[in-house]
Parts: structure tokens; C-alpha cells; sequence
């Protein structure tokens, strides 16, 4: 590939996205080039688009005025490299655009760790800017990429989510609610609530994901959402939003009203039907933003714990990830785009994970 492709989505209008081609970049000193080779897409990289002005998301690789390339998880190689510490041919795990290549400033923080040292994204969260080189992360499996690229970002979200509960006591109550119970975050969260007896765990899903939500073995119950009105209003609940659908949450609210003892939300799988306004009943919802709960648990345990608490959770969630979706090749530009665009409608299928690559 002899120039650099990039999906650029127009702001606010996320169903208008294409690839644009112009030239490999001239390096500067101190800068490496990256060539992109696989990376997941899934419901919460249309969170990040859904959210890309009001939690930053576009500022991460800005494109034109008015247009943003969507963030995505996933490995690339170093194609050139000014640097002596960062040899051609190295890989690294981590943040990057849906994109065929990338420029970054890397500092080698330590053996396990690349940090992004570009100007402009140093405002931005530090847990984005920071890449795992695959031949010294001790937790890389070469057959598991798919699912680290799947997951793995998925999985620290849930780790915080689950975390962030237990510390507040679950708020006094006795039942997690999950919308999206089907996605890869529902199903992370849902995993480590299983190892906690303080709260039971209810799935909430489409009728039509029943089923397979229910054969993951994850949740202590499971039902549609046409069938929220038979469940009993007054037991003392939490809702953990990641459909983002404001007509739900409504519902939700209403239903348990002052019951409801917390209403957290983490994403927008239903991105359509998102709505800002307050619900009439209940708490007010509370966005649950993964880095500033990382940043905050990294400074009081220290990185290391921090890091050590994750992995030790990851490898035990990792057979089930390897369980419970088929990995579904993406290849080629046409193909990404394809599926972003499934993803934007929600016609995707839980069962599949898709992993996009250019060959």
C-alpha cells in the first residue's frame, strides 16, 4: 500500500462516512509511522463516534473541518521509524483510526509500555495514548488477538463499572438491571457480577437475542425488553445503561421509580434513539467515563495493582470471550465499511465478532 487510506465520518451525521486516500507523510525526527493491520469494530466504536464532540473522541486523529476518523482497537507494525528505541517491524496493541496507517511520537515508557507523546492528544486521556508492544506484554497470545481487540477495551470498561458498584455498596440494592445484554460489555460486566452474592444480575435484551444472552451463562435472569412491565417494580434495583436508548431508560425509571437506587450510563448501542433529557421518576442518570475511574484507581493502588487486577480478571473472562463469539473476518476497505455501517443500524449479530484487516 503505497498511501495512507482514512474512514472519515462527518460530525453529527455518523451514517455519512468514506475512505479518502492521500499521501504517506514525510517524517519528522522523533516520529514513527505505523501500519495498521487489524482492528475490531463493534457497537462501542459507534459509541465513540455517537460521543465523539462531547467526550473528545474526534480529537484523537482529527481529520477535516467537520469530519473525524472513527477510533478503533487493534495491533500495527512499524513501517518507519527515526528512533533507535522503536525498530521497524515492532507491534504494538492499542487506540487507533480506522485507518491504513498512523503517525505517532512514541516514548518508551518501560518494556510493556509505549505511550503517544504527539501534541495534540496530550490533553486527552492517557489511557488512549499508551500501546502494549505484543513481544513484552506478558498477557498477549498470539491466537487470541481477536478477542483482545474484541474485548479487551470492552473488558476495562467493565472491570471499572463493576469496581465503581462494589465501592459504592451497589447503592443499597439488591438487582442489577443491564440494558444491551447481549453486547460484549453487558457480558463482561455481567461476568464479574457473577462472583459478587450481594446483587443478582437481570439481562435486558431484544427478543429477538434472548436466546443466545441467555446461553452465555452470565446472568441471573434474562428477559425482553417487551416483558420489563412483569418484573417487580419494587425491588430495589441498579441500571446500568449501554443501549444509551431514552425511551428505555424512561421506561426503566418509571417501572422502579423509587426503587431505582442508581441509574449509570456507560454506552449507546442504541445510538438512534439516544435522548438527553432527564427521566420524569428516579435518580438522575450518571455517565460512568472508564478513564476517570482508571486514573482514579491508578493513583490509589499504584499502576502496577492497577494492572495486575485487570489481567488477573481478563484471564479468567477469556475463556468465555473465546466461548461465546465466532470471530468474522473483515477484509479489505469496502468490507470496513460495510460493517461499520451494520453496526450504525444494528443489524450486527452478538454471535460475530468482526475483526477488519486490508488482506
Amino acid at each position: 500500500m503505497t498511501d495512507m487510506q482514512s474512514f472519515y465520518i462527518t460530525k453529527g451525521q455518523l451514517d455519512q462516512g468514506s475512505w479518502t486516500s492521500q499521501q504517506l507523510p514525510d517524517l519528522q525526527p522523533g516520529q514513527v509511522l505505523y501500519q495498521i493491520d487489524s482492528f475490531a469494530l463493534t457497537a462501542n466504536n459507534i459509541s465513540y463516534a455517537d460521543h465523539g464532540d462531547s467526550l473528545g473522541y474526534w480529537q484523537f486523529f482529527p481529520g477535516p473541518a467537520g469530519q473525524g476518523v472513527l477510533p478503533v482497537w487493534g495491533f500495527a507494525s512499524v513501517l518507519q521509524s527515526t528512533l533507535d528505541d522503536v525498530p521497524e517491524g515492532e507491534r504494538l496493541y492499542g487506540f487507533f483510526p480506522m485507518a491504513s496507517h498512523l503517525v505517532m511520537s512514541p516514548r518508551r515508557k518501560n518494556p510493556l509500555m509505549v505511550e503517544d507523546m504527539i501534541a495534540h492528544r496530550q490533553a486527552l486521556p492517557r489511557v488512549y495514548n499508551q500501546y502494549s508492544p505484543t513481544a513484552t506484554d506478558p498477557l498477549y497470545q498470539c491466537d487470541c488477538e481477536a478477542q483482545q481487540a474484541l474485548f479487551k477495551p470492552l473488558f476495562v470498561t467493565a472491570f471499572v463499572a463493576d469496581d465503581f458498584l462494589a465501592e459504592e455498596q451497589f447503592f443499597g440494592a439488591e438487582q442489577v438491571l443491564m440494558s444491551s445484554a447481549s453486547s460484549k460489555t453487558a457480558m463482561a460486566i455481567a461476568h464479574l457480577l457473577k462472583s459478587r452474592s450481594e446483587v443478582s444480575c437481570i439481562g435486558l435484551t431484544s427478543t429477538s437475542n434472548v436466546d443466545f444472552t441467555r446461553g452465555l451463562g452470565c446472568y441471573d435472569r434474562v428477559v425482553a425488553y417487551d416483558d420489563i412491565p412483569q418484573l417487580s417494580g419494587d425491588v430495589a434495583s441498579v441500571y446500568v445503561d449501554i443501549a444509551g436508548n431514552g425511551q428505555l431508560r424512561n421506561q426503566i425509571h418509571e417501572h422502579y421509580s423509587a426503587a431505582l437506587r442508581y441509574s449509570c450510563s456507560i454506552g449507546g448501542a442504541h445510538w438512534q434513539a439516544r435522548s438527553d433529557a432527564p427521566p420524569a421518576t428516579g435518580p438522575k442518570p450518571r455517565f460512568l467515563f472508564a478513564p476517570t475511574h482508571v486514573e482514579k484507581r491508578v493513583a490509589q493502588w499504584g499502576a502496577e495493582r492497577f494492572s495486575k487486577s485487570v489481567a488477573t480478571a481478563w484471564l479468567d473472562f477469556l475463556p468465555m470471550a473465546i466461548q461465546a463469539v465466532e470471530v468474522t473476518p473483515r477484509i479489505g476497505p469496502q468490507a470496513m465499511a460495510d460493517t461499520y455501517n451494520d453496526l450504525l443500524s444494528g443489524a450486527n449479530n452478538p454471535r460475530h465478532g468482526y475483526m477488519a484487516s486490508w488482506s
